[in-house]
C-alpha cells in the first residue's frame, strides 16, 4: 500500500493525480487562506476534491466541513466513513499519551498511543478508520497490527517532549486552531511545572496575532519571539508586539532558546511553537 500526504489543499495539489482507493481528511481549519480560500467551506471543497469515484472517504471533519465532504462523496459515488472521536471517547494520560477507544472490523477496542494532547485522539481514530477501510478492500490489516502501530507511532515536532532541566515541548502548531489545541494540552502537560516559557516564531503569511491570543489563553506564559533562518519568517520584534505584555525578542534562535531556558529554570518548561521551521532548527541544534 502507498500512503501519500497532500502538500497543500488537494484539488490542485500534484498528488491529486493519484487514485489510491482510500482518502482521509482529518478536520478543516483556516490555513493557507491566500491559496485555498478565506472560509472553512472553501478550504473543505479544496480538500474534498481528493475523493475519487469509488473511494472510501474517511474523515473526522464536523459541521460545514463534514457536509462538504458528504456532498463530494455523493457526487463521486464514494463511500463516506465519518468518525467522531468525541463519541468513541479517549483518556488523556498526560505525558504517558492517550488511551483511545476505536472501532475496527465492527468491534470496539481500546488502543494506546504515545501522542501527547487529547486533540491527537482524532488523528488516532481517523488512522484506525483508514486501516479498517483498507482491510475491507482486501489488505492484510488485523487488530494486532493496528494496536502495534498505535503503540509505536512517533511524530517528531508534534507535541514532542524532550526531557531535561528544564524539559522542552516542541509543537509545530502554526495556525490559531493548532495553537488552541496546544494551549489546551498544556494545562495537563505543564501542571507540575513552575513556569512555562515559550519560544515563538511565525511566517509572514500566518495569523501571528491569532496564534498569540490562542497561546496566551493557556495562562501565564512568558514568551520569547525569534526568527528562524528562512526568508518567509516574520521579524522577532514584530511578533513580540502581538503578545500582552509584549514578548522579549531574540532574533537568533539559539539565543532565544538560551534565554527561555534561563527564564524557565530547572523546574519550568520551555515550549517551542509557531513554525515548522523553528521546530526543525531547534531539533537540529539539539542534535535530535
Amino acid at each position: 500500500a502507498v500512503v501519500c500526504e497532500v502538500g497543500m489543499g488537494g484539488r490542485l495539489d500534484s498528488t491529486n493525480v493519484l487514485d489510491l482507493g482510500v482518502a482521509a481528511i482529518t478536520n478543516v481549519a483556516l490555513d493557507h487562506t491566500e491559496h485555498l480560500g478565506a472560509t472553512v467551506e472553501a478550504i473543505a471543497r479544496e480538500k474534498a476534491a481528493i475523493i475519487k469515484p469509488g473511494d472510501t472517504a474517511v474523515t473526522a471533519a464536523h459541521g460545514v466541513a463534514l457536509e462538504i465532504v458528504r456532498e463530494r462523496c455523493r457526487e463521486a459515488g464514494a463511500v463516506l466513513a465519518a468518525v467522531d472521536p468525541a463519541l468513541l471517547g479517549a483518556e488523556d494520560r498526560g505525558r504517558d499519551g492517550l488511551a483511545v477507544h476505536v472501532s475496527f472490523d465492527s468491534e470496539r477496542m481500546t488502543v494506546r498511543a504515545p501522542l501527547l494532547g487529547l486533540h491527537q485522539a482524532g488523528n488516532v481514530v481517523t488512522a484506525v478508520a483508514v486501516c479498517d477501510a483498507l482491510r475491507a478492500r482486501g489488505f492484510a490489516v488485523d487488530a494486532a497490527a493496528v494496536r502495534r502501530g498505535c503503540e509505536t507511532v512517533r511524530w517528531p515536532g508534534r507535541m514532542q517532549w524532550i526531557d531535561g532541566s528544564p524539559p522542552l515541548l516542541l509543537d509545530a502548531a502554526h495556525n490559531p486552531a493548532g495553537m488552541t489545541a496546544l494551549a489546551s494540552a498544556l494545562r495537563t502537560l505543564a501542571s507540575d511545572r513552575t513556569r512555562v516559557v515559550a519560544v515563538f516564531a511565525a511566517m509572514r503569511d500566518k495569523d501571528a496575532a491569532g496564534m498569540a491570543r490562542a497561546l496566551q489563553s493557556a495562562g501565564d506564559i512568558a514568551v520569547v519571539t525569534t526568527t528562524p533562518d528562512v526568508q518567509r519568517a516574520a521579524p522577532a520584534q514584530e511578533l513580540a508586539g502581538h503578545f500582552t505584555p509584549p514578548a522579549r525578542a531574540e532574533p537568533r534562535v539559539r539565543d532565544a532558546l538560551l534565554r527561555a531556558r534561563e527564564l524557565a529554570g530547572a523546574d519550568g518548561l520551555v515550549l517551542v511553537c509557531g513554525s515548522l521551521y523553528l521546530v526543525g532548527e531547534v531539533l537540529q541544534q539539539l542534535g535530535v
